[in-house]
């Protein structure tokens, strides 16, 4: 299943670290990604003042930050129960950016489930149920024609376009690429499933033309059904 602990690294290291209040961006003061609005709504008082304002939003720290990545994003997404670590990687951000009901439209309209915008049952079970590097990409495109759309709708949101598309492009199956001086890659264990929802596994005795098994029997069916009848002879 996946693992937060992957995601937010990726997530913070594009935030950045430090207090921002861009005229031009609609979240205001904001710090690790995470908005006043946001914080007022899930945080606190952290300099005992009475009020929750700017001033708490620039002491907001790397912990603070993951949790409420945790809280209102990772588990809205249910990710802990989503199989593919890339497809909660992208999902997670979708919500990170997008908000949490805009990401869980988008993929249960790719994996065919009532839009309703809440993550439960029926809509992990399709996205368990899907091939997680199709449903990725399909995602990826998703993410990547907002940003368009936004610009077309708010102009003055240019600014922010290559800086969006630049983050959304360095998740990638497999991997995301840190935006830190190194752009350090990490990379994770994500393996498509069959067309019957199945992980893939490998099966060198039947797919290894070298192997004697592999050219005796063509497939495991066979394989299995020839030993079968060797122990009821």
């Amino acid at each position: 299943m996946a693992n937060i602990d992957i995601l937010a690294p990726f997530i913070l290291s594009w935030e950045g670290k430090k207090y921002t209040n861009n005229p031009l961006d609609a979240g205001g003061p904001t710090k690790y990604g995470i908005t006043l609005k946001t914080w007022q709504a899930h945080g606190r008082d952290l300099n005992g003042d009475g009020k929750i304002d700017e001033e708490d939003v620039k002491l907001i720290t790397e912990a603070d930050a993951v949790g409420i990545m945790k809280k209102i994003f990772w588990d809205k997404m249910c990710a802990d129960r989503i199989e593919s670590q890339s497809v909660a990687n992208l999902l997670v951000d979708f919500a990170w950016g997008s908000g949490p009901q805009t990401a869980a439209k988008a993929v249960q309209g790719l994996v065919g489930v009532k839009q309703d915008g809440a993550v439960g049952d029926l809509t992990l079970g399709a996205i368990n149920g899907a091939d997680p590097k199709t449903l990725f990409n399909q995602l990826h495109a998703i993410r990547l024609k907002r940003f368009d759309d936004r610009v077309k709708e708010k102009p003055d949101q240019i600014v922010f376009l290559d800086g969006w598309k630049r983050r959304v492009n360095n998740i990638q199956f497999g991997s995301l690429t840190l935006n830190d001086k190194g752009s350090t890659l990490v990379s994770f264990d994500d393996k498509p499933v069959g067309q019957n929802g199945a992980v893939d596994v490998d099966t060198p005795e039947v797919q290894d033309s070298n192997n004697e098994v592999g050219k005796k029997y063509g497939s495991v069916l066979e394989m299995l059904l020839h030993l079968i009848g060797k122990l009821f002879k």
